[in-house]
């Protein structure tokens, strides 16, 4: 099991746009608790007994990714994260939160940005689902490739809204 670090936890925060008192609500952790590790250094590592409550946090956002998937699964996973994030009020805000603190414009953003078009601009349901799991796949710190590896953290995120893209211009024509 991956070593949750404050980095990870200011991460969880920020992505799902809770307060420590909103996150402690979620989890069997007091948000005093919470605040207290975010006062540590970024690399301060998250005592061991409570990794397993924000991965049951994460899960929300995540996939199952401990199994190989077939790519009809793996839409299916995308399809019910997006079933998901679509009651979210928050969600929207959250990608363009991404945008914003996105530190250039460079190649994901661009696609983060033709995906948030795509979403407004369809009736298809189904592609709008795949489209909003893929932004839900790129704002979840643990996924295949944690993003907090740097650079490389991303080249998954890259995969999956590359893939999407390719599948909403294929439906298109």
């Amino acid at each position: 099991m991956k070593k949750i670090k404050v980095q990870d936890l200011k991460k969880i925060i920020k992505d799902s746009s809770l307060s420590p008192e909103q996150l402690a609500q979620d989890l069997p952790i007091s948000n005093m608790t919470i605040r207290r590790w975010l006062t540590k250094a970024d690399s301060f590592e998250i005592p061991v007994k409570y990794h397993i409550y924000f991965q049951q946090k994460t899960n929300d956002l995540n996939f199952n990714l401990n199994e190989i998937k077939t790519e009809a699964d793996f839409e299916k996973d995308l399809t019910r994260q997006g079933e998901k994030e679509l009651q979210n009020k928050n969600f929207i805000k959250r990608v363009n939160s991404y945008l914003k603190t996105s530190v250039k414009q460079n190649e994901i953003t661009l696609l983060v940005k033709e995906l948030l078009f795509f979403i407004k601009a369809t009736q298809n349901k189904k592609m709008k689902l795949l489209a909003i799991g893929a932004l839900a796949y790129l704002l979840n710190p643990f996924d295949i490739i944690p993003d907090g590896v740097g650079f490389l953290g991303f080249i998954d995120d890259f995969g999956v809204i590359s893939y999407i893209l390719a599948k909403i211009k294929k439906n298109r024509l």
